[in-house]
């Protein structure tokens, strides 16, 4: 069989991680920021693959830096590589006070961000502890940001970390698949 429209993958993975670096994320960001550093560096060190990283850290309204994004660079370069460390060591969890979180503000900008055209691998990783606000409008956001990454082959793969509710394990749930 002959599949003349198919393309193949190409050895490129586009990963994004998205956190939640609002005040209840402080051990999850402390252990996060030594942890990703040394996987991130083993494997773009050992691998023929292109590794391009992003981050999208989100804390909540009203808090003074909501959003904080890096757009992708290519990893497996070591000068790229460690400018992408140290804005990943530079982030502290502050912020955020109650239960809901800008949960379907930072998808959206996720999902949205330049993926590029190329055919590769793209991942992300949503490492949170909260839902999203429950106004239609931040619920219409998520869904439609779930939606958008399913449309454009991003793969979310998310985290919960300790303390999420119910609700919040419902909405991964929803994101994963």
């Amino acid at each position: 069989m002959t599949l003349e429209s198919a393309t193949a993958k190409k050895d490129v993975i586009k990963l994004m991680f998205v956190l939640d670096v609002t005040g209840s994320m402080g051990d999850e960001l402390s252990y996060l920021q030594t942890e990703l550093a040394d996987v991130i560096k083993r494997v773009a060190k050992d691998t023929n693959t292109r590794i391009d990283l992003a981050f999208l850290f989100y804390r909540d309204d009203g808090d003074d830096e909501k959003m904080s994004y890096v757009e992708f660079s290519t990893v497996n370069d070591e000068t790229n590589l460690n400018k992408q460390l140290k804005y990943l060591k530079a982030q502290s969890a502050n912020g955020g006070g109650d239960m809901p979180e800008a949960v379907d503000e930072a998808l959206e900008i996720a999902v949205t961000a330049n993926w590029g055209e190329e055919n590769a691998t793209r991942l992300i990783f949503h490492v949170l502890d909260a839902p999203p606000h429950s106004e239609e409008k931040n619920k219409t956001r998520f869904e439609k940001a779930v939606k958008v990454a399913a449309a454009k082959g991003i793969r979310i793969c998310p985290i919960l970390c300790s303390g999420a509710n119910e609700l919040c394990e419902y909405l991964v749930r929803q994101e994963a698949i």
